[in-house]
């Protein structure tokens, strides 16, 4: 089935949505294409992100279904994701354990909102480092990145989309 809320190359089967086929892309940089394919199109090569140990994101969103569906996606593909509901939330588990990125909503309700957690994480020498992918409904890009996110993608954002930009953050499988 056909999911249109995020795009026409995505689905839903038994209702777990399924990104877009993104590993024919990231095939085709890994091998040529007169290479042996590197599998199916539509299923996204696991371990892409994994490195030793996994790639830890933290998946920050207070739309739950938005949150899980990216956590769930990233643990498909060999990350290890958390989530947070909230800016507070997110903070104190940058606190207690720092992720190699942050996935970003900026609004959020509460007290803490995503511009808040840009500007503590990358007013901080400890946490500054940490690539901030912020992924919003805002029509905020520039003003995003002005504050310290890293990249800024529009929701909606399908997983393999997200997927893809986190590969393109540097030290990513595209950077060698």
């Amino acid at each position: 089935m056909r999911d249109s809320t995020f795009g026409p190359e995505c689905r839903t089967i038994r209702g777990v949505f399924q990104g877009p086929p993104v590993s024919r892309q990231l095939a085709e940089r890994k091998h040529p294409p007169d290479a042996p394919p590197a599998g199916p199109a539509t299923k996204p090569e696991p371990k892409e992100l994994a490195a030793s140990p996994p790639l830890s994101v933290l998946v920050v969103d207070d739309a739950a279904d938005t949150r899980e569906m990216y956590a769930m996606y990233l643990d498909h593909v060999g990350a290890r994701a958390r989530t947070a509901h909230d800016g507070w939330s997110a903070l104190q588990q940058v606190r207690q354990e720092a992720p190699d990125v942050i996935i970003l909503d900026l609004a959020m309700p509460g007290g803490t909102s995503g511009w808040d957690v840009i500007r503590r994480l990358k007013g901080h020498t400890d946490t500054r480092a940490i690539p901030i992918v912020v992924v919003s409904g805002q029509n905020a890009r520039s003003s995003a990145l002005r504050a310290g996110a890293d990249m800024y993608l529009e929701k909606p954002c399908p997983p393999g989309e997200l997927y893809a930009a986190l590969l393109r953050l540097p030290g990513g499988e595209s950077d060698g």
